[in-house]
């Protein structure tokens, strides 16, 4: 059965976020292709897409910090309300006709570091509204949810940029309103104890010491980094690669759509994967599968069968995804899961 059935606020977190996750998709999809258009340079084009990812990595641990200070529901709220005012901005922007790469590329990183706050109050609310036997499956769900958006984000991104780049911010804007109405409907309680010894630095700074004790831990996010950078990073190239040679913003969101799609496949076998497999095994067999197809994937740059062997490895990331996340909840203290 899934758990929306019978777990109220966790439907509403996981069905508010499935606009705001395919939108977002869009605009990480559309924001290379955007940029290249800019400055026809692939050069500027992976300098900002870097950009982006660097500053959802930066903006993860102050964000979990907040997540750990304060009541979730008022951060997702907040956050999700701070996001569509960005997208909004930058619509307006697009839509004037601006070129400024800089701009754009400014109001994207904020944006995106403010999507790690949320991104971490709902993995800390998640274990809030579901029981922890079912934290497996609650995140098997949610990984079935990021790889529909990515399905459906890129065949939406390309649509949206051929009528207009702008359109592509709108309507991100809108999908935040949408999460963020979501948000407000939960009745659970999502606040959590802090420490009145720790102020916002030393809490951001005991985020990062908790995990260098952690060995196992440490191990574990330190594989997971890689993977998530070398799938993303392969993905990145395709995009870019394609559009270079020719390719449609349209086929190439397909394509992606496509990986969704294999996505969604993984997140389905999650639960027979997680009961057969250990932990370590499925990390060890997720590692082995990403090796081989990344490198079959580089060896048919230039053609769409480069797709073929990366959703290889898209195919088992759920079931391991799923299984850390689990094994992280149930030996993270409460107050410190947001900042880990």
């Amino acid at each position: 059965m899934a758990l929306g059935a019978d777990l109220r606020d966790y439907r509403l977190l996981w069905m508010g976020g499935i606009p705001a996750d395919v939108a977002s998709t869009a605009f990480v999809f559309a924001t290379p292709l955007i940029v290249l258009r800019m400055t026809d340079s692939a050069g500027v084009s992976g300098l900002v897409a870097g950009l982006l990812g660097l500053a959802v990595v930066v903006g993860r641990s102050p964000g979990g910090a907040l997540a750990d200070r304060y009541d979730r529901r008022h951060l997702l709220v907040a956050s999700q309300l701070g996001q569509a005012v960005i997208f909004g901005v930058m619509a307006a922007v697009l839509f004037a006709g601006s070129t400024s790469v800089v701009l754009y590329a400014g109001l994207s990183m904020l944006v995106a570091f403010i999507a790690s706050t949320n991104d971490a109050a709902e993995d800390a609310a998640i274990t809030q509204v579901v029981p922890q036997e079912r934290l497996e499956q609650s995140h098997g769900e949610y990984q079935g949810r990021n790889q529909a958006a990515q399905l459906a984000g890129p065949a939406l991104g390309g649509v949206l940029l051929g009528v207009g780049p702008g359109w592509v911010c709108a309507v991100a804007a809108v999908a935040c309103v949408v999460a963020m109405v979501c948000d407000l409907l939960i009745q659970a309680d999502l606040s959590v104890e802090k420490s009145e010894e720790e102020n916002f630095a030393q809490s951001v700074m005991a985020g990062f010491s908790y995990v260098g004790r952690e060995s196992v831990l440490r191990d574990i996010l330190g594989v997971q980094f890689f993977y998530n950078l070398a799938v993303a990073g392969l993905m990145f190239f395709m995009v870019i690669d394609l559009e270079r040679a020719g390719v449609s913003a349209g086929v190439i969101g397909l394509l992606s759509g496509l990986l969704g799609a294999v996505g969604i496949a993984g997140a389905a076998i999650v639960p027979a994967v997680t009961k057969r497999l250990s932990f370590h095994q499925t990390q060890l067999f997720c590692v082995f599968l990403t090796v081989v197809s990344l490198a079959t994937s580089a060896a048919l740059s230039g053609h769409w069968a480069m797709a073929i062997p990366l959703a290889l490895s898209i195919l088992i990331g759920p079931s391991a995804g799923a299984a850390v996340f689990a094994r992280i909840s149930r030996s993270v203290p409460q107050e410190r899961l947001g900042r880990v």
